[in-house]
């Protein structure tokens, strides 16, 4: 119990550490973004399938969490059922769904939910992903950060695919694994470069940026415009929603690969600030009321990041 204590202390920390890194106005927006989302997800909530969509996407995402956890072998060590420590965990950070499912009359989907999470707690992914060495072919050489993300997310990146594909009879479900794997790319992000691999490129700020943009949206491209293809095929009265989507979700990533160097610190993870725009940035596709979100970032952290980038790069500016 005293472990837990300590733990949801640190948690606590972590998450005020997070918005003292905002600027004062984004408390606010934040906030009212929370009211609308709540009530915005308790109106639809009233809907089984959507009910049901909302629960899967959660366990994914805490799987995907799950799996890039750094601290299971300190965990291990330092308490014999760590495994329910991560459940707590888990549970924790899901209780808004929690409240919102009992509130909106789908309490019957908490138990599965909470199942699930215990699974997912004693899950052993990182050790089932120490094959360093396997070959990525359909990624660029210069990707590094996609070669990384796929070392640590492979399993989740491939089940989430071959859903992709099993559910392309399926309106728009294979929408929804698009964007789950817009998520796991958004993650490979979360790092930054040492500060040599920014001079190997030998370009200045905004050819860099121009550059790394288009290498992670080719390889985004790559690899989802056969689940895309498959998809308008199955699905061609929906063609025009479906191409409006993906070119949100190809808007998205080009704003977190913007946000990564607006906050740009070699060696360093991405700061809390820019991971919390990072997760509107993500909302966006699903939320009416931020489909503008990663448009505006993206001008906003263009500047930014030309800022960070230039003293870095101030040798190539000529």
């Amino acid at each position: 119990m005293e472990l837990l204590q300590a733990l949801f202390s640190i948690r606590i920390k972590q998450m005020v550490r997070a918005l003292q890194g905002l600027s004062w106005y984004h408390i606010p927006v934040l906030f009212t973004i929370a009211i609308f989302l709540y009530w915005w997800l308790f109106q639809r909530l009233q809907e089984d399938p959507f009910a049901i969509v909302l629960v899967a996407g959660a366990v994914v995402i805490m799987l995907l969490l799950h799996a890039s956890r750094s601290d299971i072998r300190f965990m291990q060590h330092l308490a014999a059922r760590h495994q329910l420590i991560f459940w707590v965990e888990y549970s924790l950070l899901l209780l808004p769904l929690h409240l919102l499912l009992l509130f909106a009359g789908q309490g019957l989907l908490i138990l599965p939910l909470e199942m699930l999470l215990l699974i997912i707690s004693h899950l052993q992914i990182s050790s089932l992903q120490k094959s360093k060495a396997r070959p990525y072919p359909f990624i660029h050489h210069q990707n590094f950060e996609w070669k990384a993300g796929m070392r640590k997310n492979f399993l989740p990146f491939l089940l989430i695919y071959t859903l992709g594909v099993a559910l392309a009879p399926m309106p728009y479900a294979t929408l929804f694994m698009l964007w789950l794997l817009l998520l796991v790319v958004c993650t490979f992000l979360q790092e930054c470069e040492p500060y040599n691999l920014l001079l190997i490129l030998e370009k200045k700020p905004s050819q860099f940026l121009v550059y790394k943009i288009k290498l992670h949206l080719f390889q985004y491209i790559i690899f989802t415009v056969p689940i895309l293809l498959l998809h308008l095929a199955l699905q061609p009265t929906h063609f025009i929603i479906i191409l409006i989507a993906y070119s949100m979700f190809l808007l998205v990533l080009m704003s977190s690969v913007l946000l990564k160097y607006a906050h740009y610190e070699p060696n360093e993870k991405v700061s809390s600030a820019s991971s919390i725009l990072n997760a509107l940035n993500l909302a966006s596709p699903l939320l009416p009321f931020l489909i503008f979100f990663p448009l505006i970032s993206s001008i906003r952290s263009y500047k930014q990041a030309i800022y960070r980038l230039n003293p870095f790069l101030h040798d190539f500016n000529s």
